[in-house]
């Protein structure tokens, strides 16, 4: 019951939903069953109130919950970038992106491709090798369709580290598109 009155008040008035009544509404979905729902409506959220720095980690939570480990991992990417001077901020997501490579690494039969292969990236370009980093980046951005904007974001990065600076401002401007 409590769910139904949640919707419906999202559908009389959603511009007077606010951060907790998203949460309210995830959390809904999430106890009866349905955490790709709740990932939904916590991405409704975070669209809202994109700046909004917990509200991007409960995002993140409920897409890993939701079996979507590469989405968390690019919307936990995506804040290291915005988030500046808040060490305990960085270092919970320091803590969930490794948390991530772990699973990623412990899966079985066989880890996630994509996350496989961005972890594999991450780990060449935080070694400045973005010569070695730019084909793993390259094939990220093939895998979800350039449909992502933290592996564009990289890959404009690697291709700017590595002198492709043609290549590397049309990936750009395509993402400011």
């Amino acid at each position: 019951r409590a769910a139904r009155e949640i919707r419906a008040a999202f559908e009389f008035d959603p511009e007077a939903a606010r951060p907790a009544d998203y949460r309210l509404l995830a959390k809904t979905a999430k106890a009866g069953g349905n955490v790709k729902a709740a990932a939904e409506a916590l991405k409704g959220a975070v669209r809202r109130f994109p700046m909004d720095v917990s509200l991007r980690l409960d995002y993140a939570a409920s897409l890993t919950e939701a079996k979507l480990p590469a989405e968390a991992l690019y919307e936990l990417l995506h804040l290291k970038m915005v988030v500046r001077g808040d060490a305990s901020q960085i270092a919970d997501i320091d803590a969930r992106v490794d948390r991530l490579r772990q699973e990623a690494e412990a899966s079985t039969p066989e880890p996630d491709p994509q996350l496989e292969s961005m972890f594999s990236y991450l780990a060449d370009a935080d070694a400045d090798q973005h010569d070695a980093a730019l084909p793993t980046i390259q094939e990220v951005v093939t895998m979800n369709g350039g449909a992502s904007l933290v592996p564009l974001l990289m890959l404009g990065r690697s291709l700017k580290a590595t002198g492709r600076f043609g290549e590397a401002e049309r990936v750009l401007a395509q993402l400011a598109e």
